[in-house]
């Protein structure tokens, strides 16, 4: 927790609150990470079109891969990671924000998302150690509680951006974004 918290990681700064899903000094809800930043035929970085975030309900380019902070409570069992589910391993989204963004260097969503214009300022990178990387997985570990699947209480009330196999959501979920009004 302590390296965690620490002004060199300061991973609490997005990741605060009684489920380290909250920002500390902000009332926004929706942030963009560097997951993406695939360059397009006019040199802008973007998301994939079908994963554009917040933007596909606002139309504001300000908003292209901004996702809501997910709660790190029980984070090593909720795998795969990344709003799109594009993380395998947790030590690579780990990577990615000590990266300060990702980069994908094959396939379609290839580019680099540390260029990203809408990635938040926040998310500058940092060095870690293997001990370093061990010891944030030690922490992730003790935010671990029983079989969230069979106790609701402790579930996500929002339900999943893409659905996953893997994972269920509540019957009565939020809606991760505003939901467009019908005309």
């Amino acid at each position: 927790m302590a390296l965690f918290t620490s002004p060199r990681l300061n991973c609490s700064q997005c990741h605060g609150g009684p489920l380290l899903n909250q920002p500390q000094d902000s009332d926004r809800l929706y942030y963009n990470t560097g997951l993406y930043g695939i360059k397009n035929n006019i040199g802008e970085y973007g998301y994939p079109q079908h994963e554009i975030g917040l933007r596909q309900f606002t139309q504001q380019k300000i908003d292209d891969g901004k996702f809501r902070i997910p709660s790190l409570i029980n984070v090593m069992n909720t795998g795969p990671w990344g709003h799109d589910g594009s993380f395998n391993r947790l030590e690579a989204v780990i990577d990615s924000y000590a990266a300060g963004g990702r980069i994908i260097t094959i396939g379609p969503n290839k580019g680099d998302g540390r260029r990203h214009p809408n990635k938040d300022q926040h998310l500058q990178g940092f060095t870690l150690t293997t001990t370093d990387k061990q010891a944030l997985l030690a922490f992730f570990s003790s935010l671990n509680i029983r079989d969230m699947s069979k106790d609701p209480m402790h579930q996500t009330p929002f339900c999943q951006i893409i659905p996953l196999k893997t994972k269920r959501d509540l019957p009565d979920c939020i809606a991760p974004f505003p939901l467009q009004q019908q005309e």
